[in-house]
């Protein structure tokens, strides 16, 4: 056995390549065109994390997180990128979903927040962000923002 064919190996050469492609000045954009490709070319053998994970490295690099440098792709392209994320968060289970929904509420789209976390996550118990926000929400139209009976 190969340590490529160990999933957790493979995840460590994809951050030590963005290690590497930050420590030589790579652009943001042809880091982010490297772990896209990599996402499409192996997209049948990946686990479902390690397909979140190169996707969401592609997405640090093209909005700038990693480097500071916005990507000159547009935001149309970042935001197809960002609609693969969540999606690729909410296929690789619960704690990718739950990352998604705290993404989504960082960004401000409580709307698809909120579609995440009834479609994906326990009813019962959503994150306490998403009960957060909407609390906040509630005070900001006028109601009294209080959590429910276990808040």
């Amino acid at each position: 056995e190969y340590l490529w064919d160990l999933p957790e190996q493979r995840g460590l050469v994809w951050e030590e390549a963005s290690e590497l492609f930050l420590a030589e000045g790579l652009p943001s954009d042809d880091a982010a065109e490297f772990f896209l490709t990599q996402a499409d070319a192996f997209t049948g053998s990946l686990e479902r994390w390690e397909l979140h994970s190169l996707l969401s490295l592609a997405l640090n690099w093209m909005s700038g997180n990693v480097t500071g440098d916005m990507s000159t792709r547009g935001a149309s392209a970042l935001e197809a990128l960002e609609t693969r994320v969540w999606l690729a968060s909410v296929d690789a289970g619960p704690e990718q979903a739950e990352a998604a929904v705290l993404q989504l509420l960082e960004s401000g789209d409580m709307v698809a927040a909120r579609s995440i976390a009834a479609s994906h996550l326990n009813p019962d118990n959503p994150p306490m962000a998403l009960l957060l926000a909407e609390s906040a929400l509630a005070v900001a139209n006028g109601g009294d923002g209080s959590l429910g009976e276990d808040g």
